[in-house]
């Protein structure tokens, strides 16, 4: 059975040849923990997210990124992921969002591997990294606290939200954030628009919503060079 990466590499494909293991399968598995992407989405991509029938206006655009993701990427386009509350799903969950923002970053570390060995070029440490904002403010909140080696934890993880070449920043819309922690998400937002470094975000709220959570500052500051794409329809976790 063909591996996600035989399209690149090819090296399975031969039967007369022993098959060696797959360098690009191990570069990829290595750099997807790196990236801290969970276990249940570290097999999505853009050929089995499940939206096509229930937003085929937001698959195609997630496809078309996914087309050229490293043009995308390069030029630093981000993606806003976002549901709106409807009857059916008054909390707009379990609509594909993550899954969808996972399968981008996936597939971007695939096509990123697959270039730096073509060109035989020197591949970054960090190329992607996932971050659920939830996980992001308990880590504020530890070196906050003074924990042993937190402060350490807290700035290593902060430094590699700002620069590595995409970053997913999961439910960004979370309430009861303190003025402190606001700040340092900005400053990571900030961070990566002035750098035209691309960001795939995901939320349970429109972008009016946003403005209402996060402020006008951070709202607007995450709009620049994004695209929109909203995720409709009934919660499938359940």
């Amino acid at each position: 059975m063909d591996c996600k990466h035989c399209a690149y590499c090819n090296r399975c494909k031969h039967p007369n040849e022993s098959k060696p293991a797959c360098l690009m399968k191990t570069r990829y598995d290595k750099a997807v923990v790196m990236a801290r992407v969970p276990k249940r989405y570290r097999n999505s991509f853009p050929t089995n997210i499940p939206i096509q029938e229930s937003n085929p206006e937001g698959y195609r655009k997630v496809i078309k990124y996914c087309n050229s993701i490293l043009m995308y990427v390069e030029e630093g386009y981000s993606v806003y992921l976002y549901s709106d509350k409807t009857v059916e799903n008054p909390l707009g969950t379990g609509t594909g969002k993550t899954t969808c923002a996972c399968a981008i970053l996936n597939k971007f570390l695939a096509e990123y591997i697959w270039e730096s060995s073509r060109q035989k070029a020197s591949m970054l440490s960090l190329p992607a990294l996932f971050m659920k904002c939830s996980d992001f403010q308990n880590k504020y909140a530890e070196q906050c606290r003074n924990q042993i080696g937190a402060s350490d934890e807290y700035y290593n993880y902060k430094n590699n939200m700002k620069t590595c070449k995409l970053l997913v920043l999961d439910d960004i819309a979370i309430k009861n954030c303190t003025e402190a922690f606001m700040s340092e998400l900005y400053e990571v937002i900030d961070h990566r628009v002035s750098e035209e470094l691309a960001t795939i975000y995901t939320s349970n709220v429109s972008r009016e919503e946003l403005e209402d959570i996060l402020g006008q500052r951070i709202q607007s500051r995450l709009y620049e060079n994004c695209i929109p794409i909203e995720l409709n329809g009934e919660d499938h976790r359940f």
